[in-house]
């Protein structure tokens, strides 16, 4: 009895199996026959578009803004390279590339000069911070994006090109003859002692390579007497996901797991597991994180809390839980395309934005507070998914100051670093440099001039109530104590900025520093000025308070 019993289980479990099978079945033919459907509808508008719309069209513009409306109803990170930006894709990839060796950033209608890199071509041919960038071997540059710049910037190395700029604090344009070469982007920019104990890395990329640089970093500050380490990781968008592993395996055993993927294929399940000897599994080590560290920096940050490896500072990270792929495409273009999340050793993936489950409006939502799900470290501790990393400690103040963010965001605190530069050309500085009063107030009469640039929550709000009641009323008494609020606005913006003048002075005066030119001693001033910066360095000097941020 048993035994029929069991061959009619049995045979119960492989019907179910079998419909099952059935039913996967039918629904990977009722995908293919919705794909081949809808790519032979496709096909039947662009052909009819492109040979009987009224007006002549370009078929290549055409497929161009199907492809990008598609891919943009995906995420920001799912794009398509044509033939002509593979090379600028490659670039993106690897770092490296023939070109100048700076940073440009639209500011106003041109591109500026942001970043000048210590012994490339660039900074060889006397460009400097804050240039403005007016032309490219002739062709005019007004208006134009990074996109539009960047083949004409980038080439062969060895082959000339002529930029056009305006040099704040100079009448005239300057014509500048650079010579390309061979860029290869650092992804460590500078380490050193921060004091006798304490060493510092500031890791900017995950390029080819940034372990290995994060190695050498590591293995010279521990000869050099360190028995602390800060990892800097504020600002760094990412990058190769295997560097974040040998990252993590400095300071975490072999076979230990850092993160793994799931996606819609079996290919896309992957888990990433440390494989070398660590460097060191006890110097106690503090990772500083901020709102633009990504997808590389966010498991490197995120791993080490939840293994209790590192104490984390600063403010709370990007964002970013997705995993991108390179597909090589026909006729040498290219797809990067999102394949998979991926997940922290704890089980949480750090996706702060739900592109799957757009708003009415398009727009994209963060994960609610009321979603977001809890898992535990190592040791017990609770962390969340849903939201970037965490810090342990949230100790970046400017973070949370809107009126500083503005300033810094619209270029305000650059743009003054840069007129500063160029005027006091005689100034000596040291990582101990600091603005005065007077340079204080300089600053506050520059910001005035501009302040409708310094933008916050309560402009947008405004800027919404103006265009309300100049649909609704044309009533004069309205407008005058409109305009009254709008003076009222400004006055306060004015009134933080004074209120906000101590860290300001160190914002600006750090900024200066940097705008010089003098990125060593950059670093170096932030061990002074910087309250995350400090604050890591008293953790790491007090064995007691550093176990307690683990417990």
């Amino acid at each position: 009895m048993k035994e029929n019993k069991g061959r009619k289980g049995l045979k119960i479990g492989l019907w179910v199996t079998l419909l099952v099978l059935l039913a996967t079945a039918f629904k990977m033919a009722d995908d293919r026959f919705e794909v081949s459907k809808n790519i032979e509808i496709f096909t039947a508008v662009y052909k009819e578009v492109n040979l009987t719309y009224v007006d002549e069209t370009k078929s290549g513009e055409l497929m161009r803004k199907s492809i990008d409306a598609m891919l943009g109803s995906l995420d920001p990170y799912t794009v398509f390279y044509s033939e002509a930006q593979a090379e600028e894709a490659f670039t993106q990839r690897t770092g490296e590339y023939g070109g100048m060796g700076v940073n440009v950033t639209p500011i106003g209608d041109y591109l500026v000069i942001t970043d000048v890199f210590e012994g490339f071509a660039g900074e060889k041919a006397g460009i400097k911070i804050g240039d403005k960038v007016l032309a490219i071997n002739g062709k005019d540059l007004k208006g134009k994006t990074l996109e539009e710049l960047s083949p004409l910037a980038k080439g062969a190395a060895g082959t000339e090109l002529t930029l056009t700029i305006k040099r704040p604090g100079i009448d005239s344009t300057l014509s500048i003859v650079i010579k390309r070469e061979e860029i290869k982007i650092k992804n460590v920019p500078y380490f050193g002692k921060v004091n006798e104990t304490t060493g510092y890395i500031h890791l900017a990329n995950f390029m080819h390579d940034a372990a290995k640089e994060v190695q050498t970093a590591l293995t010279e500050l521990k000869k050099d007497g360190c028995t602390g380490i800060i990892l800097d990781l504020r600002g760094n968008p990412g990058g190769f996901l295997l560097e974040s592993v040998k990252i993590v395996n400095l300071f975490v055993p072999q076979g230990e797991l850092v993160v793994y993927t799931k996606g819609r294929t079996d290919k896309d399940i992957q888990e990433y597991k440390t494989s070398n000897r660590p460097v060191d599994l006890n110097i106690p080590l503090v990772v500083l994180i901020n709102g633009r560290s990504a997808s590389a920096s966010e498991i490197v940050s995120g791993t080490l809390q939840d293994l209790d490896r590192a104490v984390v500072m600063g403010s709370n990270s990007f964002g970013k839980g997705l995993v991108q792929t390179t597909r090589q495409l026909p006729y040498r273009s290219q797809m990067k395309i999102t394949t998979a999340k991926y997940y922290t050793p704890s089980g949480r993936c750090i996706q702060a934005l739900n592109y799957s489950n757009r708003n009415t409006d398009g727009s994209v939502g963060k994960v609610a507070d009321s979603l977001r799900q809890a898992f535990t470290t190592k040791k017990g501790r609770t962390v969340y998914d849903g939201g970037g990393i965490k810090p342990d400690k949230d100790v970046d103040a400017l973070a949370n100051d809107e009126i500083i963010q503005s300033l810094q965001n619209q270029f305000l605190i650059f743009d003054f670093a840069v007129n500063y530069v160029n005027t006091h050309t005689n100034t000596a500085i040291s990582e101990r440099f600091n603005i005065n009063d007077a340079d204080f107030n300089n600053f506050l009469t520059f910001t005035e001039k501009q302040i409708e640039r310094v933008n916050t929550v309560n402009d947008i709000q405004f800027d919404n109530l103006k265009k309300n009641l100049k649909k609704t009323t044309e009533n004069q008494s309205v407008e005058t104590a409109v305009n009254g609020l709008g003076k009222a606005m400004v006055a306060m913006k004015l009134s933080k900025i004074r209120e906000d003048k101590a860290q300001l002075m160190d914002v600006l005066s750090l900024e200066i520093i940097r705008v010089y030119g003098l990125s060593s001693m950059h670093s170096k001033a932030q061990f002074l000025k910087d309250v995350t910066m400090i604050k890591a360095i008293e953790t790491l000097q007090n064995e007691t308070i550093y176990n307690q941020y683990l417990k």
